[in-house]
């Protein structure tokens, strides 16, 4: 079963009927060229803030000329896993692996990412890559999820998960801007609802990568969720999870320059654009201010601290107990 993942469905893909045996990764890809098919548009930085709406594009890096490939197995029986998800998080970067488990990427854009694996019925594998570092013939074991049951107790999801808590998740999840109002979610129902009544407390799982529509930016996201947490007591929400943007400025052209326009007016102002700011030395140039935060002490308050520190006085209370009470009384 393959993921939703339709950006990397290979296209015009030549079947290879080319076997592994004693063959390096290297020789397979260096052979046959057409053996994993590689979806790498354009690259752009996309930036994302935890709704998903602060995505824009900024600039395009140098691509550097190195290739990375790699083999993706099962732990436990060893064979390769077939059109196991691979991208570059946070980009809009992915492959997928062929019918021996084998994925290329070619000219990774300079700087580190972190690679995500994902493949139904597996655990999610990530790992760090420096573009001046590449590993060569990697090999990744994505462990599947049924060898962890028996350690976990299952807890079964809420039958009217989405008409109870969709609004809810939606909120927390998407935002509630009026750029966020206009992103769609197009296949709530793979997500599964699991309330805690003893903790109070709302997990949201999906088994499958969340497709979301972002139309004011023009991007089509692909969100492996991880994990997803709401606390109604302390009114808090964690969640964790790897996005993949598809960019539609090349799809529909004639909207380019207004999406750019509404990237830009979402960047601005943003934690993503104060800590570039602030990298860059230039918070003046940009509109920033800081201002240290100065403790002035409240004089009276100190005098009374003091005047009750320093108090000795006693009372006798009706069970002939002594307490401690300070300065300014008498002792009886």
């Amino acid at each position: 079963m393959k993921l939703p993942f339709n950006t990397f469905e290979p296209i015009g893909q030549k079947k290879s009927e080319i076997s592994n045996n004693n063959r390096s990764i290297k020789d397979i890809l260096q052979n046959n060229k057409s053996i994993c098919t590689n979806y790498q548009n354009n690259f752009k930085p996309l930036l994302r803030n935890i709704f998903f709406i602060a995505s824009i594009c900024l600039f395009q890096p140098t691509f550097s000329q190195s290739i990375f490939f790699g083999k993706v197995i099962s732990s436990d029986s060893k064979k390769p896993l077939e059109a196991v998800s691979i991208f570059l998080n946070n980009t809009s970067i992915g492959v997928s692996t062929n019918k021996d488990g084998i994925f290329s990427f070619n000219n990774i854009p300079s700087g580190k990412y972190k690679l995500v694996v994902s493949h139904i019925g597996y655990e999610t594998y990530t790992t760090i890559l420096n573009s001046k570092s590449l590993p060569e013939d990697l090999t990744i074991e994505l462990n599947p999820i049924l060898a962890r049951l028996p350690d976990v107790i299952l807890e079964s999801s809420e039958v009217y998960g989405w008409e109870k808590y969709g609004d809810l998740f939606t909120e927390m999840f998407i935002g509630t801007s009026s750029y966020a109002r206009d992103c769609k979610l197009n296949n709530p129902e793979v997500v599964k609802f699991r309330f805690n009544k003893i903790k109070n407390i709302l997990n949201v799982v999906a088994n499958v990568p969340l497709l979301i529509d972002n139309k004011r930016l023009g991007y089509e996201i692909q969100y492996k969720l991880e994990d997803f947490e709401y606390d109604f007591s302390k009114k808090i929400v964690t969640y964790n999870g790897y996005p993949l943007f598809k960019d539609l400025s090349q799809t529909y052209p004639s909207k380019t320059k207004k999406w750019q326009e509404n990237r830009m007016n979402v960047y601005y102002g943003s934690v993503m654009h104060f800590m570039r700011t602030l990298f860059s030395h230039k918070l003046g140039e940009e509109g920033y201010e800081i201002r240290s935060l100065a403790m002035i002490p409240n004089i009276k308050k100190e005098r009374a601290k003091e005047l009750l520190k320093n108090a000795s006085s006693k009372i006798r209370s009706k069970a002939d107990s002594t307490y401690d009470f300070g300065d300014g009384m008498n002792s009886k």
